[in-house]
């Protein structure tokens, strides 16, 4: 109705003015790709049908590998991937529900451009916890309740996206890549090298473990054996 119209405005606008970085955002919500891949896609895309101030639709080139960097094609591709990226910049909200797989893609270019990620995915794990708290950033909504994706943000305190605003600002430099120290203290590189160290140690914690195992096991074995022999030997003496 006309009446829920303008009180979805109203409300993206109190959004919209609590935070300055916030200022050029003039989409409530994004979501460009594939829309009918999923049934937790095609209930969240019937959500949202009718808000004038989101955008949700079809990729109209799709988004494969092109050998030829001059074709027609590829530059076909990359006016696409130009103008979804530059939506997502103009964007407070970046849907990321899953598709065939819980993994998607546009968690990182929704975080590269400071776009709040709003996942429906019950199994995706969030990446480099031990580096960045990006749960603080994202928005969770459960695949049973993507119909109601748009009311469930619309009703988002505005306090509370300020504060996945900041977060998103917080986390964003673990997932890009710097070519240059530049006061950046941090980046995807060093979130991965955590990672990879945290694992491997993990890995020798456990192999470690298993050795310790099996030297206790030969002990006993050893023991047992002593124990064994000393027994034939008493029997024999006596």
């Amino acid at each position: 109705s006309s009446s829920s119209s303008n009180d979805n405005r109203n409300n993206n606008h109190q959004h919209t003015s609590q935070n300055s970085n916030n200022a050029a955002r003039t989409l409530f919500a994004v979501f460009e790709g594939t829309l009918d891949n999923a049934p937790t896609r095609r209930e969240m895309v019937e959500g949202f049908r009718g808000a004038d101030d989101c955008v949700l639709q079809a990729t109209p080139t799709k988004m494969t590998q092109e050998n030829d960097t001059h074709s027609a094609q590829a530059h076909a591709m990359e006016a696409t991937m130009r103008a979804t990226l530059a939506r997502m910049r103009q964007a407070l909200f970046c849907l990321c529900p899953r598709g065939k797989t819980p993994g998607t893609r546009r968690l990182w270019t929704a975080l590269a451009e400071g776009c709040i990620p709003v996942v429906l995915s019950d199994n995706l794990v969030l990446p480099f916890a031990r580096a960045a708290d990006l749960g603080a950033a994202v928005v969770r909504i459960p695949e049973a309740q993507a119909a109601q994706a748009a009311q469930l943000l619309r009703a988002l305190p505005p306090e509370q996206v300020a504060g996945k605003q900041r977060a998103v600002e917080a986390v964003r430099p673990w997932f890009l890549y710097h070519m240059d120290s530049n006061g950046v203290q941090h980046d995807a590189f060093a979130a991965i090298l955590i990672e990879l160290a945290v694992r491997v140690a993990y890995i020798r914690g456990d192999a470690g473990q298993e050795e310790e195992q099996k030297q206790e096991q030969k002990q006993e074995q050893e023991e047992e054996k002593d124990n064994d022999d000393e027994g034939r030997e008493d029997r024999a003496n006596g």
